[in-house]
């Protein structure tokens, strides 16, 4: 087959083919065009995306670095290797961040590599500069949905609601059906504690995450539990997401009847034991052998939709675990060399691979000044290596290796004055416990946690958030300065 490489219908075809997954194609019909012409830079940057797009990064590597040496001054070149190595995750962001700053001052109007490089800057919590080169391509497409949603993402994530709900309500004005901004709506409206608005496009979770599509197809081979006017059915309330949530809403299935229908709770086996003795008359399970053993279920953030003036009982909860499995070896008074003023529990950090975990956790050098004040007990299970290290050489007592349990954890809560912690499971149980705390926030904390510092979910836990995104110095000042008036 004989091919016209100045015809641009051949480069749609290979990009279509590239689409499809039809990669042989597109290889043959590439090959075709560097064989006519070795020097051909969109037959090359096509290349180039089918070794990504086949996860064949080496050579894909290999041919970014050909191409810049070949063609040097290419915006696209520069634009798309940079676009590679922000997908990696495994390289210098200062050096990708020049590359793509080369590449629009190259072609200052390439929409491309201008909102590719406001993506990378927000995902690189650069809210600010993110914001800069949005509202640019704004200017130059005010009817593109995707800068109008991660305009509202940007604003979202600097605790600027009005301006997000301003952004999104535009999106929807070119297309009132886009799943992607009716669901970044939801949390800006859950996070002003507009449950009854919210909760019907908050449901879209069940679409746009693929993990929770599984699982909600899964449950849904059986009908789901939406009217309260039901009775004598056997009702599976099941934990969609984290520890912290299964902690914070199951007090709210106690809002429901529980003489009226059975219900069964399922959670992860870690909180099994520690919700058992809590909720005597909720069936609490680990497990389930046949999903047809139930008549109903519903996901647990669904409550939100059911229960009644939510809006007004989801804000400063009071003590609901009353009770855990005691552990006599796990007395502080054991790891105590001297005695000081406080017996401090702290949690620097969480889960690595949890979606603000760059964001929430804090390194525990940081909190070096609290060993002023009393004795430091670090009561999370996982440690980050840079903590470790610091712990070489610190009087921090680390118990890490001594929580097998939420029980374990409870029993460490139980002894202390008070809790200083980021946002992980340890300050839902701490709350639920009337555990005395102190949460440290980031600006984009999460929408369960509210607008404001004085949003508690929690009666016994005092927020401290972040004035600028990425910056502790404020609210550490203030947590010292808090501390400090319960000396006095």
């Amino acid at each position: 087959m004989k091919i016209n490489i100045d015809n641009h219908n051949i480069f749609s075809e290979i990009l279509e083919n590239i689409n499809k997954k039809d990669y042989e194609k597109a290889l043959l019909l590439i090959k075709k065009i560097i064989n006519i012409d070795n020097n051909n830079i969109n037959a090359l940057l096509l290349l180039a995306t089918l070794y990504k797009k086949k996860k064949n990064i080496q050579e894909a590597l290999k041919l970014y670095e050909f191409l810049l040496k070949k063609f040097p001054r290419n915006s696209n070149v520069i634009g798309n290797y940079a676009n590679l190595l922000s997908s990696l995750n495994k390289f210098d962001c200062e050096y990708v961040s020049r590359l793509y700053i080369n590449a629009i001052k190259l072609d200052k109007n390439n929409q491309v590599i201008i909102y590719n490089y406001s993506i990378f800057l927000l995902k690189n919590y650069k809210v600010n500069e993110s914001l800069f080169y949005l509202k640019k391509l704004i200017n130059i497409d005010k009817n593109n949905i995707n800068y109008l949603i991660d305009y509202g993402i940007c604003y979202f994530n600097l605790n600027q609601n009005e301006e997000a709900l301003f952004a999104f309500n535009n999106a929807l004005k070119i297309n009132n059906n886009s799943q992607i901004a009716l669901f970044n709506l939801s949390l800006v409206l859950l996070r002003l504690k507009k449950f009854d608005i919210a909760a019907k496009y908050y449901r879209l979770r069940f679409i746009l995450n693929k993990k929770l599509n599984i699982l909600f197809q899964y449950f849904n081979k059986i009908p789901e539990f939406k009217n309260n006017n039901i009775s004598d059915k056997k009702i599976l309330v099941w934990n969609e997401q984290g520890f912290g949530d299964a902690i914070h809403f199951s007090q709210y299935i106690k809002k429901f009847d529980l003489n009226r229908n059975k219900y069964y709770f399922l959670v992860p086996k870690e909180l099994n034991s520690i919700l058992s003795i809590n909720f005597e008359n909720i069936n609490i399970i680990s497990s389930i052998q046949d999903i047809n053993d139930y008549d109903y279920h519903i996901p647990l953030l669904s409550l939100l939709e059911l229960i009644k003036n939510i809006n007004n009982i989801f804000l400063y909860t009071e003590k609901f675990i009353y009770n855990f499995s005691f552990n006599t070896n796990l007395s502080l008074e054991k790891f105590i060399s001297q005695k000081k003023a406080f017996n401090i529990g702290l949690v620097c950090s969480g889960n690595v691979n949890h979606d603000n975990d760059y964001c929430r956790s804090i390194k525990l050098e940081k909190f070096k000044f609290l060993s002023k004040y009393g004795n430091i007990f670090l009561i999370q299970k996982e440690i980050r290596n840079d903590d470790l290290i610091f712990l070489k050489n610190s009087n921090i007592i680390n118990l890490s290796n001594k929580i097998q349990s939420f029980d374990d954890t409870a029993n460490l809560l139980n002894q202390i004055d008070f809790l200083v912690t980021v946002d992980t499971s340890v300050v839902h149980l701490a709350g639920a416990m009337g555990i005395n705390s102190y949460l440290l926030l980031p600006l984009n904390s999460d929408w369960r946690w509210g607008e404001n510092n004085n949003e508690s979910i929690y009666k016994s836990v005092i927020i401290i958030k972040q004035i600028e995104l990425g910056n502790w110095d404020e609210p550490l000042k203030n947590l010292e300065n808090n501390i400090k008036k319960l000396l006095s």
